[in-house]
């Protein structure tokens, strides 16, 4: 039994709840008891479950035939969303540029996601850029998931190089690829897994990829990107319940700018104050809603010393474990 559903079985709590948009891939002939999540499917030795509410479509290649698996939501160059859905490559597995021109649409996509290819001869997981789905590995137990407490089938070890415990009371993170477990490792943006082995293989930058061109114009790529941007976030807001938070950043600005034609139709916005400095942010991130006839929510931590939750003191602590 994996840990997470050995821990939601003692304390009394439900799996579905706590592992929620979640899954596991894994190699093993004993099968996982999960009998929450009812969307299960097997290719090349490998099984995929998976929470009934976390999207899971087909990867097919240019014949149709099947490759792999897509989590999550992805949306492709031409605008096109992926996720309950199928990915459609544009080369078949026959080809002998089949993996590098796959690769290229891969990299291509933006979102929340990881592709699983099970084929004959290959067998791999690609991450979304910015490893936004999760993904952790055991190679002990030969499985892949979104949670370390779903790659483990016993209680969580403390991990010499990253002690969970100190972490958590001191502040600080987890470093490169580690995790509370020294058996669980975490995956790596523009890295790929071997299934076979379990090792990381970086697929970008290619070796032809450049950074060095000096005759790119700055204003149009950055046109270029705002425009892509407002195209990914008008995709998501026409197929999804979207929200979006908002502060005095580049980040939400370039957002809201980018697709402002569609705000009116994102259904939340929100800021949070959880210090001075973010009280700025959310005196900026009114500003811009109020400019835009849009409503916005603020999260406010100090309401809860106002309402008698917490002390000034208590909230200080839990800034500091949150790494305010």
């Amino acid at each position: 039994m994996i840990a997470g559903k050995f821990i939601s079985n003692e304390q009394s709590l439900d799996f579905s709840d706590l592992f929620s948009h979640q899954y596991v891939l894994s190699r093993s002939s004993e099968k996982l008891n999960i009998p929450e999540w009812l969307s299960e499917v097997s290719a090349q030795g490998w099984t995929l479950q998976h929470c009934p509410r976390l999207p899971c479509g087909k990867i097919l290649d240019s014949a149709g035939g099947f490759v792999g698996y897509l989590l999550g939501v992805a949306v492709g160059p031409d605008n096109e969303i992926s996720g309950a859905t199928c990915l459609n490559l544009g080369k078949s597995i026959d080809d002998p540029a089949f993996w590098e021109a796959t690769e290229r649409e891969v990299s291509g996509l933006a979102g929340k996601y990881i592709a699983v290819f099970l084929t004959e001869t290959k067998r791999r997981v690609y991450f979304d850029p910015v490893m936004d789905l999760p993904a952790v590995y055991n190679q002990n137990i030969q499985i892949v998931a979104s949670s370390p407490l779903l790659a483990l089938k016993r209680q969580v070890r403390s991990n010499p190089k990253a002690d969970f415990h100190v972490i958590i009371s001191d502040g600080g993170n987890f470093g490169m690829q580690q995790t509370c477990d020294p058996d669980v490792l975490r995956g790596i943006s523009n890295h790929y897994l071997n299934l076979d082995d379990f090792t990381l293989h970086r697929h970008w930058p290619s070796d032809d990829d450049s950074f060095e061109d000096t005759s790119i114009d700055v204003r149009n790529t950055a046109e270029f990107i705002v425009e892509r941007l407002g195209k990914i976030i008008h995709t998501l807001v026409e197929n999804y319940d979207c929200a979006m938070p908002v502060s005095g950043g580049n980040d939400s600005r370039t957002m809201i700018y980018s697709a402002r034609d569609i705000m009116s139709d994102v259904k939340y916005f929100y800021t949070h104050r959880i210090n001075w400095i973010t009280r700025i942010d959310c005196y900026l991130a009114k500003k811009i809603t109020d400019d835009l006839g849009l409503e916005l929510e603020v999260h406010d931590a100090t309401d809860a010393i106002t309402r008698g939750l917490v002390s000034a003191g208590e909230l200080d602590k839990l800034r500091s474990n949150f790494f305010y």
